[in-house]
C-alpha cells in the first residue's frame, strides 16, 4: 500500500501541519495490520504542481494537512489542486483522500468549510473521499505534545485514522475542540498575543481598538 502524506502548509519549517502528518506516520508504521506500507512526505509550500502529482502517483490514500486560511484551503495548495485536477485520477486512479484541517480557533467545527471544499475537489477529480478531520487550537501542537493534554482526542483520533486508512475505509468528517475550557484557551493565547504586541512597538490597549 502507498500513502501519500502531504504537508500543505505555506509556512516552511516545522508548521503545525507538519507536526500533526508526523504524528500521524509514526501511527501508520505502528498499526498491528499485515501490510507492506510504503509512504511519501511531501511539503507542497514550493508550489510545484507538477512534482505534487508525481508524490500522488500510484497511491492508495492521500493524505493532506493543511491551516485554514480565510475559511479556506491555502492558496498555493489550491492553485496545485487546479493545475493537477484532470490528471490525477489517471496517476492514483484507486487512491482515497483524507484531509486535516487546522485553525488557531477553540472550535474545530471552523474548519468544515474547509472540509467541504476538499471533497468538492475530490469528486471533481474522480477519486473516493475517506474523512476530513478538524482540528481546534491546532497552532498549539508546536508546543505541546499530541495525546497530552489539551490533544488527548486528537491523539485518539490519529490511532483510528491510521486505522480507517490502512483499511481502505471511509467515515463521516469529524471536528475536534481542545480538551481544555474555553476561557482557559483564551487565557493562554492572550499570554501569547500581549508578549508579542510588546515586541512590535503596540501597547496592550492598542490590541482592543476596532476601526
Amino acid at each position: 500500500m502507498k500513502i501519500a502524506l502531504i504537508n500543505a502548509s505555506p509556512k516552511r519549517g516545522n508548521s503545525a501541519s507538519k507536526i500533526i502528518l508526523q504524528t500521524l506516520e509514526k501511527r501508520l508504521t505502528d498499526v498491528e495490520i499485515t501490510l507492506d506500507v510504503e509512504i511519501t512526505c511531501y511539503d507542497s509550500a514550493s508550489g510545484d504542481a507538477a512534482a505534487l502529482l508525481h508524490a500522488m502517483s500510484g497511491c492508495n490514500a492521500l493524505v493532506f494537512a493543511f491551516p485554514l486560511y480565510v475559511d479556506g484551503i491555502p492558496a498555493n495548495l489550491l492553485r496545485q489542486l487546479e493545475q493537477i485536477c484532470p490528471s490525477i485520477a489517471q496517476a492514483a486512479p484507486q487512491a482515497k483522500v483524507y484531509t486535516l484541517v487546522n485553525n488557531g480557533f477553540y472550535d474545530g467545527c471552523q474548519n468544515t468549510l474547509a472540509l467541504e471544499m476538499m471533497q468538492h475537489f475530490t469528486q471533481e477529480a474522480n477519486l473516493t473521499w475517506g474523512q476530513g478531520i478538524g482540528i481546534g487550537a491546532g497552532s498549539m501542537v508546536q508546543g505541546i505534545p499530541i495525546s497530552s493534554g489539551p490533544f488527548t482526542r486528537l491523539g485518539k483520533t490519529l490511532d483510528a485514522l491510521a486505522e480507517t486508512i490502512l483499511q481502505r475505509r471511509s467515515f463521516e468528517n469529524i471536528t475536534l475542540d481542545p480538551n481544555l475550557p474555553r476561557f482557559l484557551y483564551k487565557q493562554i493565547a492572550n499570554m501569547s498575543w500581549r508578549p508579542q504586541a510588546k515586541k512590535n512597538g503596540l501597547k496592550r490597549s492598542e490590541l482592543y481598538k476596532r476601526h
